[in-house]
């Protein structure tokens, strides 16, 4: 959050975030990774329906981060438990930049 600040005043309130998938950093220590990703599908479902139906178009993520973290991916069954979620919501979803355009 603190990189956003700076351009806080750009940005439109018509996007709404999530939690990232970044286990080393946010996974709890009393946690497996199939209840991390459970806990990460939840809060995603848990804003689609804060949002209402019909409010979203698409759930946007990286599936390799690497600005910061040096090539980051989720954690295996994530982006199956997101396009489940997205697929019963009637969203896109959309991977930046698309895994075949990835190094």
């Amino acid at each position: 959050m603190m990189r956003r600040a700076p351009y806080a005043p750009l940005l439109s309130d018509a996007f709404s975030l999530v939690s990232p998938c970044f286990a080393y950093r946010w996974q709890r220590t009393d946690e497996t990774e199939t209840q991390y990703v459970q806990r990460l599908a939840g809060e995603l479902e848990a804003e689609f329906q804060r949002l209402g139906p019909g409010n979203v178009a698409a759930f946007m993520a990286e599936p390799v981060v690497g600005a910061t973290t040096g090539g980051v991916t989720a954690v295996p069954g994530y982006f199956k438990a997101v396009r489940e979620i997205c697929d019963r919501n009637g969203e896109l979803l959309s991977l930046c930049p698309p895994p075949e355009r990835q190094m």
